[in-house]
């Protein structure tokens, strides 16, 4: 109904575009809210598709190259769902921060089973930032929440023009 408006009334095209949008967003995150909570999704290989095809769609949008890599010994692991969302939504964060900021050509994304931890990391070759500046921004805090809920520690690591990395650790039982 949105796109119809949007052809029969050009003068209210902003309005309708922002409403379009805002309608994605709350469709996007009821479909994450109905993921996290369905118990058939506790499998960590069910996390791991959702957030390589969420990254795939994301990045080749921007024709960033995306290098996912996960080790096959989490594909047995369980996730309760409150780790379950903290970590997706950890992730979609720091992809996101990825897509819009660093200009990069390349994301890798590497989850790996150490030691009974979690070991996330996620590079980009973009323009990097001055990790010494605290920004005001809802994403550093959301990042730090989410790790923070999962009992983990979380690590951020950028230079002008080198890039940026994002470390999450967290402990699977």
């Amino acid at each position: 109904m949105n796109e119809l408006a949007q052809a029969k009334s050009p003068e209210a095209l902003l309005l309708l575009t922002s409403i379009g949008e805002s309608t994605t967003t709350i469709q996007e995150n009821m479909s994450d809210i109905v993921w996290t909570i369905k118990a058939g999704n506790d499998r960590f290989e069910n996390a791991l598709q959702r957030m390589n095809q969420f990254a795939s769609e994301m990045l080749d949008a921007k024709n960033i190259e995306l290098d996912f890599k996960t080790d096959t010994s989490l594909s047995s692991s369980k996730l309760t769902m409150e780790q379950r969302k903290n970590f997706y939504l950890f992730f979609k964060e720091a992809i996101n921060n990825a897509d819009k900021y660093a200009d990069a050509k390349k994301v890798s994304v590497c989850i790996a089973l150490k030691d009974h931890y979690v070991e996330m990391n996620i590079n980009d070759n973009g323009k990097g930032f001055d990790a010494n500046k605290i920004f005001s921004g809802n994403g550093m805090n959301t990042l730090k929440k989410r790790a923070a809920e999962l009992n983990g520690d979380f690590k951020i690591a950028s230079n002008i023009h080198e890039g940026t990395h994002v470390q999450l650790k967290f402990k699977i039982t």
